[in-house]
């Protein structure tokens, strides 16, 4: 695309010189700017898509304008943002000169662009374009009741935009009809684009032998799939997450366009993958993961905090089209309180103490994909369950002392009594449920008492319990054994 850039007229003179000379010195210059377009490109984008992600939502309708940025590629930029957050997405180069905005829009299927901007109509300088594609310059001046007018415009389009775009498959085929002939068949269909798009191919049931992540930033997934004697790689650009929500040795289904490979002077047949499915359930062990922005990335789920300070610093940073739940609020859901939408997974943020109702939240929204992260910044499984000899050596030491000055010193009480400070936290949580112990200030003072208590019956004793042997499960289980019980009826 060397008119991107702003002259096309080494392109045209690639197309129509018969001098050999000059030809080889175009290619060269061509390649130049395509490299230095692709730069450009990626440097916009990656602008852009920060300034989306930094949002408190995402809008029905992206609007992005700065100065600076290349008006030639802003078509291909709005591209990559529609196909990233399924959203129609207008980029434009502000002119300060001009105290104007010029740029160029890109819209998903359902959502005449055209038809928005002429709501904008009294503001705009002057627009053009169809139902995916448009240009247009508004004056500085009028750009804000521009916004307005198209953000208003598109809430008629809601309902469209919280529903995934449907492919049309033009054809089933066998993996064997992935061949250099069939794709060389194909040419003269093109060029492809809006009116006449590229045509997909659906492919059923193929095993895969191989997941991979692979390009120069890791965000390329290559799928390795072989049936009978046939065996062919696949890639989805874009698309690296994608590679934790596969099983491997499990068939796929997929959705495909087809074309040729051109490599160090040899030619293959090369499917690049639209859409993927896996049927049946899944179970993604997330429990080793370091990378907080992978961890909190995860689409089209609800994600359950049994801890409270998990949920007030962590909720606020799951994906648009995702939900931060507490799971004391899965009891309202199960009644019937409406989420807003269906999620396709469940991600276990840290250990519920009710697994069960968890289990029943996965069964009623029919959820196929649970990422298990099981964070646990307490350990309790390893930490365990304090004994009656472990409560009355600490008993008896605080009647010995009266008021102890705890507060910020827990650490060196648990070293005394040879015991993980978790343990002693839980010693001291129970023993002010029972009314032995309370604190003043920093001190905690000795409550003397004349009934026998059971220390063990407590809800503090009763809860961690249930933690240690939520943790016993979801962080020391085989992924197997989590599927089985989430969906199978195991125990």
């Amino acid at each position: 695309m060397p008119g991107a850039l702003g002259d096309p007229n080494p392109g045209v003179r690639f197309l129509t010189s018969f001098d050999d000379l000059e030809v080889v010195e175009l290619v060269d210059l061509l390649e130049e700017q395509n490299t230095k377009r692709k730069a450009i490109v990626e440097d916009i984008a990656q602008e852009a898509m920060a300034i989306v992600d930094a949002k408190a939502s995402l809008p029905n309708i992206i609007i992005l304008g700065r100065p600076g940025w290349h008006e030639g590629v802003l078509g291909i930029v709005a591209s990559r943002l529609v196909e990233k957050y399924h959203r129609p997405t207008i980029m434009l180069s502000q002119n300060t000169e001009t105290a104007s905005f010029k740029g160029s829009g890109r819209s998903v299927e359902g959502v005449d662009l055209f038809k928005v901007l002429q709501a904008g109509k009294p503001f705009a300088q002057k627009f053009g374009g169809h139902e995916l594609a448009a240009g247009m310059t508004i004056k500085e001046d009028k750009f804000e009741d521009w916004c307005h007018a198209l953000v208003n415009e598109m809430a008629n389009y809601a309902p469209v935009l919280n529903r995934k775009a449907p492919l049309h498959i033009d054809s089933e085929i066998d993996l064997s009809a992935i061949s250099l002939e069939n794709v060389q068949a194909l040419a003269p269909l093109k060029p492809f684009g809006t009116g006449n798009q590229q045509p997909l191919f659906l492919l059923k049931n193929l095993p895969i032998q191989q997941i991979q992540v692979i390009g120069k930033n890791k965000d390329t997934l290559k799928l390795t799939v072989a049936l009978d004697d046939v065996k062919a790689s696949m890639i989805a650009f874009k698309s690296a997450q994608t590679a934790e929500k596969l099983t491997p040795n499990a068939p796929v289904d997929v959705v495909v366009t087809l074309s040729i490979n051109s490599w160090n002077g040899s030619q293959e047949p090369q499917a690049i993958i639209q859409d993927i499915r896996q049927d049946g359930p899944s179970v993604f062990d997330l429990r080793g993961m370091k990378e907080r922005n992978q961890i909190m990335a995860i689409q089209n789920a609800v994600y359950l905090f049994e801890e409270k300070l998990f949920f007030d610093n962590f909720a606020e940073e799951v994906p648009y089209n995702s939900f931060g739940l507490k799971t004391t609020d899965i009891p309202d859901l199960l009644a019937g309180k409406d989420l807003g939408f269906v999620p396709e997974s469940i991600v276990i943020f840290d250990i519920p103490l009710d697994l069960t109702s968890v289990k029943n939240l996965i069964a009623y929204y029919e959820v196929k994909n649970v990422y298990v992260y099981a964070y646990s910044a307490k350990n309790a499984y390893m930490v365990g369950k304090p004994t009656r000899e472990d409560f009355a050596a600490v008993y008896k030491y605080m009647l010995g002392h009266g008021a102890i000055p705890l507060k910020g010193k827990e650490q060196a009480l648990a070293d005394y009594f040879k015991m993980p400070k978790a343990r002693l936290d839980v010693i001291v949580e129970v023993m002010i449920e029972a009314g032995l112990v309370q604190w003043h200030h920093n001190d905690l003072v000795t409550i003397p008492v004349t009934e026998k208590v059971d220390l063990l019956s407590t809800n503090t004793m009763e809860k961690w319990h249930l933690r240690i042997e939520g943790e016993r499960f979801l962080r020391y289980k085989d992924v197997d054994k989590i599927k089985d019980y989430f969906f199978t009826g195991g125990k």
